[in-house]
């Protein structure tokens, strides 16, 4: 069954996802309108339109001209840049840390190139340390302005030692030196 109605850009614009209208005395002829292609989700609000199909043109050249000029970009991870951390009073003497998710990152296109990655990573954390305890982030920035950062975390619970275990890994250590 297909409802008819006056949103246009729903039934004629690619990758329309919805919006609203609406039209008063003072606010003039409004549209609220999104779409979505392949990552990038953009949001195009109209107000103080003449009528509606001026409402419609205008966020049709407003989402036009973000999907022209505007890409999502998931930032790729230097992975071998992640470096262990040392656990100080730990069952386990380090752990790696691990990245959650990455998020896309919206951005003019062709400044890809120049978007900066930086691993900021603590040397040692005292334990206990929790699964998913941040650890250190990763931050990513294009001409010094930070544009995303990520969490690195713990992938595991790491406990404290009891002082059974400081003695016993004491002796160990002594006993191979």
């Amino acid at each position: 069954m297909f409802i008819h109605g006056t949103t246009k850009l729903v039934r004629f614009y690619q990758g329309a996802t919805g919006l609203k209208t609406g039209t008063t005395a003072k606010a003039g002829c409004c549209v609220s309108a999104s779409a979505k292609r392949g990552d990038l989700h953009l949001i195009a609000v109209v107000m103080g339109s003449e009528n509606s199909d001026d409402r419609f043109n205008g966020a049709k050249a407003l989402l036009n001209y973000g999907f022209a000029n505007y890409a999502a970009l998931t930032p790729k991870l230097e992975s071998e840049l992640i470096t262990p951390v040392k656990i100080l009073r730990g069952t386990a003497e380090s752990v790696m840390p691990v990245l959650p998710k990455i998020y896309p990152v919206v951005m003019k296109k062709g400044d890809e190139t120049r978007l900066k990655q930086e691993i900021q990573l603590s040397l040692d954390a005292e334990a206990p340390i929790e699964a998913g305890q941040a650890l250190g982030k990763v931050v990513y920035s294009l001409d010094g302005a930070v544009l995303a950062e990520y969490p690195l975390v713990s992938p595991e619970n790491v406990k404290r030692m009891t002082f059974g275990e400081m003695l016993g890994r004491l002796i160990k250590a002594i006993g191979s030196g």
